[in-house]
């Protein structure tokens, strides 16, 4: 019996020490795998990217997470910056910059709305789309770039009276990347336009013969690019082209949109018929030999014929006035404007210079009060030379232009919030040296960098909807700038009534922002159109406090304010008669 309990005592030793020695290796290799993973999170894996469709390799990336199942763990396509030696900040990529050689063209706004389906803040049934009237899936924090194609421009076709036109084909074109898409607009005047890379566009609609040509410019992501077709309307303007004495001048060439419209004839009198656009007014000009008048019309003129009588003076003595431009190191220098404008004459002479810096401009009428103004291309300052006396005998013009300081300009595009606005474009210019512009691109993070910018106060815009406006500062050797632009999530909706409370449609409404920050203003303004419910809408909105104004002649002057992203209702527009 003694011998069993030994045996007994014996087996339970032996059982508890082979669970001592289990418990033991599994701590171990516990501890091991810790370890493992600390080292892995700890040591830096490359992070690779692709230049000119070859991959390779530049900087690090720590604490690389694990794959997930279903997750795409493909490399991203990145560009990078030169190399450069290690460095604690982030850097910046340079964006492409195209100095634009042409004056860019201004934009007659156009209204603004999109499908009536989503005429409040919060469209119904848009799950995308919160009470406040932003879209729910913004993620704010991390900056993102849009994907080549994923976006969106979308608007209506409307009359200048604010009734929608269905059937009108529709164009949207990328200069920059030399393509086009089409569609055609809904029965309601609803279009899109799907598949578009982030930039800014031209959309403009096909003629027809109830409608002229629209253009606006807009920017991708955009829901409210409407198109507002001006009617064709017709004007029938005739008159007699006399001399100082009453004697009738034949032979007169009447030009209007810069084509030769008619000449009068031996009894001086004149006769053609012009489209032109509802309110707006149209130039005529009258040449007759060296001699040259401008005359308007006006927009209100409503008639359907406008009787104009032009009379030319007997002192038709012109000059041909020549020069040259160099620079200060008597270099010349090609393609600078040279202009020549009279107060007392209202008149305007313009001449370019040849590769040898000369320019020649012919049939200056005299006149003792001509501005000379030479803006050259490149980094040079714009010349001014008043007071200047045109005269026969007038020797040939001596201009220099000083060369100006150049400067980096560097910094990042992002909303009222601090969001980096990826792919964003504004248009840089110089105001000492304007006849330089540069197109300025934010990369994935909302950075941007521009090298050789002249000296002097610098200015950013856009030529799309909504118009930004950004000065106040001028160049040092480098800057490092935050531009703080009006775009967002959010949908301003209205409606415009009369005194009665009764829809009032094709009313043009304005809405305007402003901040400063850092000593850097900047300014928005977006356009609108009722519709023939009276309704209106701006979306793509940031925060903050907005004006919304509408000037009309028939109506007394109206302007609110509204804080956006504080507000949600329905902006009501009153309009009370004069």
């Amino acid at each position: 019996m003694g011998s069993g309990i030994r045996k007994s005592v014996w087996l339970s030793v032996l059982g508890g020490v082979a669970v001592v020695l289990v418990w033991a290796l599994w701590a171990s290799q516990v501890q091991r795998d810790a370890a493992s993973a600390t080292a892995d999170a700890e040591s830096p894996g490359e992070w690779t990217g692709t230049r000119d469709g070859e991959v390779f390799s530049s900087g690090t990336v720590s604490g690389r997470e694990a794959p997930q199942a279903g997750r795409d763990t493909r490399v991203p396509s990145v560009v990078f910056p030169p190399a450069a030696a290690p460095s604690s900040e982030p850097q910046r990529s340079v964006v492409q910059i195209a100095t634009l050689q042409e004056t860019l063209q201004d934009v007659v706004p156009a209204g603004v709305f999109a499908d009536p389906s989503e005429h409040s803040a919060a469209a119904a049934g848009d799950p995308s789309r919160q009470a406040d009237g932003r879209r729910s899936d913004h993620q704010p924090d991390e900056p993102t770039q849009a994907a080549e194609g994923d976006l969106s421009i979308s608007g209506r076709v409307l009359t200048e009276s604010g009734d929608p036109v269905g059937g009108i084909e529709v164009f949207v074109r990328d200069f920059r990347r030399g393509s086009e898409k089409r569609t055609v607009s809904a029965e309601t005047g609803f279009y899109q336009i799907t598949g578009l890379p982030p930039g800014e566009y031209q959309i403009q609609n096909r003629p027809t013969g109830r409608f002229r040509a629209a253009v606006i410019h807009a920017r991708a992501g955009l829901k409210s690019a409407d198109l507002i077709l001006p009617s064709v309307n017709t004007l029938v303007v005739s008159g007699t082209v006399t001399d100082a004495a009453g004697a009738p001048l034949a032979g007169v060439e009447v030009m209007a949109k810069r084509v030769l419209q008619v000449r009068s004839n031996a009894a001086g009198y004149y006769r053609f018929t012009l489209e032109r656009r509802r309110d707006h007014s149209e130039r005529l000009t009258f040449r007759w030999r060296d001699q040259e008048q401008v005359v308007y019309i006006p927009g209100s003129v409503r008639e359907s014929q406008y009787n104009l009588d032009v009379r030319f003076d007997n002192d038709t003595a012109t000059v041909v006035v020549r020069g040259v431009v160099r620079n200060e190191f008597g270099e010349p220098l090609e393609n600078a404007r040279v202009r020549l404008y009279s107060v007392a004459l209202a008149a305007n002479f313009t001449g370019v210079s040849d590769r040898y810096g000369r320019f020649v401009i012919e049939a200056v009428r005299i006149a003792d009060d001509y501005q000379l103004i030479v803006e050259a291309q490149g980094s040079y300052q714009r010349y001014t030379r008043p007071s200047l006396a045109v005269r026969p005998g007038l020797l040939p013009l001596e201009v220099v232009v000083s060369s100006l300081a150049t400067g980096t300009v560097a910094g990042t595009i992002t909303d009222v919030m601090g969001n980096p606005l990826p792919g964003y474009t504004l248009t840089l210019r110089s105001l000492r040296a304007p006849a330089n512009l540069y197109r300025v691109i934010a990369d994935a993070f909302g950075g941007f960098q521009v090298a050789n910018v002249p000296e002097g106060e610098l200015r950013f815009s856009t030529s799309s909807q909504p118009h930004i406006r950004i000065e106040g500062f001028n160049p040092g050797s480098v800057m490092d700038l935050r531009l703080i632009v009006d775009w967002g999530d959010y949908t301003v909706s209205g409606v415009v009534v009369d005194r009665l409370g009764n829809p009032l449609a094709g009313v043009r409404v304005v809405m305007t922002w402003r901040h400063t920050a850092d000593g850097l203003k900047s300014f928005s303004s977006r356009y609108a159109l009722s519709d023939d419910n009276g309704a209106f809408r701006f979306t793509e909105v940031g925060p903050g406090l907005h004006e919304i104004v509408v000037n009309m002649d028939e109506y007394q002057p109206f302007k609110t304010s509204y804080a956006v992203g504080s507000e949600f209702s329905v902006v009501q527009v009153p309009l009370m008669p004069r």
